[in-house]
């Protein structure tokens, strides 16, 4: 969802920011944080302001490469939760952080995924900070990539954005992200070690002798170790992987990386 552009600060990325709000001054105070903040960091945020949660909903659907979502919580046709909900089921990974008046929902903001839960009283303060905290991500995100070559040509494709690599036969396999597929020519074994060398690495972990997930992009585990991932795509994991999988799961939800065990 990052995209390359020039700008006035040379070649830089620019971030796509939605603000999500249904009262008109309460998005003109966050939009003005936003492109402040913007300015003062030399951030290159591009920033889109929304009063219709049914408007957005419409942008969710056609997947409209927002990279950072900052929503009303109570609001007239969606509550923000829901609107979280959509975000996660559509994009996988992103950054959610919900401005609002209502601290009694702080709780459920976190069950769906938020980054962080700021009182609108306090957003002059929090935001910035968390909109730092959310740009060093993504930096730290554009430093990982997984070179592919194939008879198409070379391709850096970002960690964050796999969500499997699938073994086709013995000399070719299929990295899955949200733009699609790119084929290349090596095995499951290769793809993993090259995995586990970048920053991050750990993130990813084999499901099965031909299959590689990314944790991050796993919602939720079936009875019969189905792996439902995001963009709707599945994965099936062994017997044999099924332990390792739940548990490498449960550390990245508790924010455990194996640096740190």
């Amino acid at each position: 969802m990052i995209r390359e552009c020039e700008n006035d600060r040379g070649t830089d990325f620019m971030i796509h920011v939605v603000i999500v709000d249904d009262c008109g001054a309460d998005r003109e105070a966050i939009d003005r944080i936003v492109r402040e903040t913007g300015q003062k960091e030399g951030f290159d945020f591009k920033v889109t302001a929304i009063g219709d949660a049914g408007f957005f909903k419409e942008d969710v659907a056609e997947g409209r490469p927002y990279d950072i979502f900052l929503l009303d919580v109570e609001m007239p046709g969606s509550s923000g939760m829901e609107l979280a909900r959509m975000i996660q089921e559509k994009y996988g990974m992103a950054y959610i952080i919900f401005i609002t008046s209502h601290i009694e929902y702080c709780p459920d903001g976190y069950e769906v995924g938020a980054l962080r839960y700021i009182l609108k009283e306090k957003m002059k303060e929090k935001l910035p900070e968390a909109l730092a905290f959310v740009v060093s991500q993504i930096r730290r995100q554009k430093e990982r990539f997984l070179v592919v070559s194939n008879g198409e040509g070379t391709y850096k494709v970002s960690c964050e954005d796999i969500i499997k690599i699938v073994k086709e036969d013995n000399k070719y396999a299929a990295v899955f992200t949200p733009d699609g597929q790119y084929r290349l020519r090596s095995s499951i074994r290769t793809l993993m070690a090259s995995l586990e060398r970048l920053p991050g690495g750990d993130m990813f972990i084999v499901a099965n002798k031909g299959i590689i997930v990314n944790v991050r992009h796993i919602h939720d585990i079936g009875s019969d170790h189905s792996l439902h991932l995001s963009y709707g795509l599945t994965a099936q994991a062994s017997k044999s992987h099924i332990a390792d999988v739940k548990q490498r799961l449960l550390q990245y939800c508790l924010g455990i990386t194996e640096a740190s065990i």
